[in-house]
């Protein structure tokens, strides 16, 4: 149910999560949506007064997420590796299919001089890259939850950095191989906890904020700058 919070002329939209376990209220807030969690015998009457009095600080929490700007700028001629905008050289070789990292830039050697066959050079670079360090986070997350994912794929999805079947595959988005390491790791980690969780609940991210304290700090990271990195 969506309940409505109003500071001046704006309107804010809350939704409350209540259940038995919880002893005190926690105040999630996105930039279009504030999630209340609350413990099951307090009443939306208490609830909706707690939140009045902290109406000021979900305001311009609210109003600093929508101002919130990627702080990604990729440059021409350049790939996103690391989060950065790294330059890049083609040099025509009609007997060499090659990508070199050296010096902070890209060397690529290619027959080819279209950016749709340099750039898939680049995501398959990318994927042979990181194929070492994400298996040994699926075994070491895998492990960790006891599950068992049937595998995983790098695709190019959309707009979801991840996604995992009822059958437990997994897939990847390409683009995320251009973030840093700990995001890559940080979706690894969500899917794996979808295996033993199903959709977004309160349950959900307190079960995987046990494995990654931070995990916020990364989800925030990868949603403020989504659409750069998926250009």
């Amino acid at each position: 149910m969506t309940n409505k919070l109003r500071y001046g002329d704006t309107v804010i939209p809350y939704s409350v999560i209540q259940t038995k376990r919880k002893k005190t209220i926690q105040i999630f807030i996105e930039k279009d949506d504030v999630e209340v969690h609350a413990p099951q015998s307090m009443n939306l009457t208490e609830i909706k007064k707690i939140l009045n009095t902290k109406i000021s600080w979900i305001f311009n929490k609210q109003l600093l997420l929508k101002e919130r700007k990627s702080d990604i700028k990729l440059k021409k001629n350049s790939f996103l590796f690391l989060g950065k905008s790294i330059p890049f050289i083609l040099k025509t070789d009609k007997n060499l299919e090659k990508i070199v990292y050296e010096k902070n830039q890209f060397v690529i050697y290619s027959k080819h001089s279209s950016f749709k066959k340099i750039q898939q050079m680049y995501y398959d670079w990318l994927e042979e890259k990181y194929s070492t360090f994400i298996n040994r986070k699926f075994d070491l997350y895998s492990k960790k939850l006891q599950v068992k994912p049937k595998g995983y794929k790098i695709k190019n999805l959309e707009s979801k950095w991840g996604s995992v079947t009822d059958s437990g595959n997994i897939s990847l988005n390409v683009h995320l191989l251009k973030t840093p390491r700990k995001m890559i790791d940080y979706v690894i980690l969500h899917e794996l906890v979808h295996l033993r969780i199903k959709g977004h609940g309160h349950n959900f991210w307190v079960y995987l904020e046990k494995f990654m304290p931070d995990y916020e700090t990364r989800k925030n990271w990868l949603d403020v700058n989504q659409t750069e990195i998926m250009k």
